[in-house]
């Protein structure tokens, strides 16, 4: 059940991310959002926004998600990735609404994995 909430109207450059032992469950989800009356902003710059990697139980909302521009950032805006054990390792849910993503080259939000087999 953590949240990390962003400021109203504020602008934060960097990537947000999210390793295999941050993620929450399905019951007790942790929340990415902004604070206040208005959208926070997250300038990836030429890289991903939110980068969510082998874990799940996330909640994604009421943020903007900005790169450089498609021609300069060929990464995605939010991006959910899981490769942590094979075909059989299922993540819990996740959730993404009331975003904007644009100036990212290759995808606004993208989820995959791979089983490595």
């Amino acid at each position: 059940g953590d949240q990390l909430l962003f400021q109203s109207s504020a602008t934060f450059a960097g990537t947000v991310y999210l390793g295999p032992p941050e993620g929450g469950t399905s019951a007790n989800p942790v929340m990415i959002s902004s604070y206040g009356a208005n959208r926070a902003t997250i300038n990836g710059g030429n890289t991903n926004s939110l980068f969510a990697y082998n874990c799940g139980g996330i909640i994604v909302s009421n943020l903007n998600f900005i790169g450089s521009g498609r021609d300069t950032n060929q990464n995605s805006g939010v991006d959910f990735y899981n490769d942590g054990g094979g075909a059989t390792r299922m993540l819990d849910f996740i959730r993404v609404s009331d975003v904007d993503v644009g100036g990212f080259g290759y995808a606004g939000a993208v989820v995959g994995g791979w089983s490595g087999r």
